[in-house]
This record gives structure tokens, sequence and C-alpha cells, in this order.
């Protein structure tokens, strides 16, 4: 695995690239966090812009060795793949103030509770949750994320939630170029605020 990570940064150390035009995923399940002195490394490669991240049990370690959304890293923006946390209250996570995407995908309700605190009042212009499990604690996070005007990007698509709910923050999102969203049948009020979504003719992409 050592080896492999050594080859990655090799690659994305390649001053060759542009800035910002790499996205690397890395399985953390196959390689031990031993080796986040190496992760570090990718913090200083500007060639990177994403990172993908499969399987992590301790995202806290990992977040901060790839110095995510900070000042001095070029990774702004993440995405966790089935998350699992060592314990059912995991600690914050250290997120810089660039962040500019967080994905969570297919995550356990704690994790996924946690990546939504670390993105609180940062500048996102992407987020998503893709078949996560939500607990009341993630809903009321994600309220206050929806207000970030600048958002362009969005999955709220969930195994078990519609997310009708969140129709009112959408309405007033002037920059959203792609949505997907789990929705049930709509009352009179959906109809009206999802009529508000289509009005604006912004959106590229729709799935539902």
């Amino acid at each position: 695995p050592s080896s492999c990570l050594r080859g990655a940064l090799s690659i994305c150390s390649n001053r060759h690239l542009e800035k910002n035009s790499v996205g690397l995923s890395i399985d953390v399940f196959r390689i031990s966090l031993k080796f986040s002195p190496i992760l570090g490394q990718f913090s200083k490669c500007e060639s990177l812009s994403t990172i993908e991240i499969f399987g992590c049990r301790d995202l806290k370690t990992c977040f901060a060795a790839l110095r995510v959304g900070e000042n001095d890293s070029p990774i702004q923006h993440v995405k966790v793949d089935s998350g699992r946390m060592k314990d059912d209250r995991p600690s914050p996570l250290q997120v810089g103030n660039r962040l500019r995407g967080l994905e969570a995908n297919h995550c356990d309700a704690p994790v996924t509770q946690c990546l939504l605190e670390a993105a609180v009042k940062k500048p996102l212009t992407t987020l998503g949750i893709p078949y996560c499990y939500l607990d009341n604690s993630c809903m009321s996070l994600l309220c206050d994320l929806l207000c970030n005007l600048h958002l362009q990007k969005l999955s709220l698509v969930t195994p078990r939630q519609p997310m009708n709910q969140f129709l009112p923050f959408l309405a007033h999102l002037e920059d959203l170029r792609h949505l997907e969203i789990s929705l049930s049948k709509f009352d009179e009020k959906d109809k009206a605020f999802f009529h508000q979504v289509l009005q604006k003719y912004i959106l590229q992409r729709l799935h539902l």
C-alpha cells in the first residue's frame, strides 16, 4: 500500500500538471493510517482539487493529514464513501474555511452528522448526501447548509426519507445548476415551491 501511495504522490506532484486538475481516490480501509505522513504530502500537490476517501474509520486523522480546506492546501473538495466511525460520537473534524465541496455517500448517521457539522459556514458550492442515513441532527444541519445561496450542485437522495421539506430552501438558490433529490407525493405547498425552482430556468440537470 505504501508503494501505491508513493506512486500516486509522484504523479500528483508533477509540476507540469495544471493546478486543481486532478482527483484522487484513496481506499483507507486497505491503507493503515500509519501512512498519514504520506497522506499529508498530498496537501502540497497543487494539481489536486478533489479527494475521495473510501471506508475510513478515523476521518479526523485522515482530514487532519490532508489539511482539507486549509489555506495552504489545494484540497477544497472531499468525498467520503461508506464511512464508519470508531464510535457513535465522533470527534469534530478539522476542516479549513476554503472547503468548496462536500459529498458523503452511503454513510451512516454519525458520520453524516460529523461531516455536515464540519461544513457549516463554509463557502460550499457542492453538497451531496446520496444514500446516507440521516437522523434529526442531520436534518437540522441540512437546514443550515441549504441557507448558503452559493450552492450550485446538490444531491439530496436518501434511502428512506423524502426531502420535500427542503423545497422552500431550494426555491431561494439562484445559482443552483445540478439537483438530485428524493421526493414523495406533493401537496399544494410542495408544488408551489418546486415550481419556483423550475421557473428560474437555471437547472442544467435534474434527477428525481
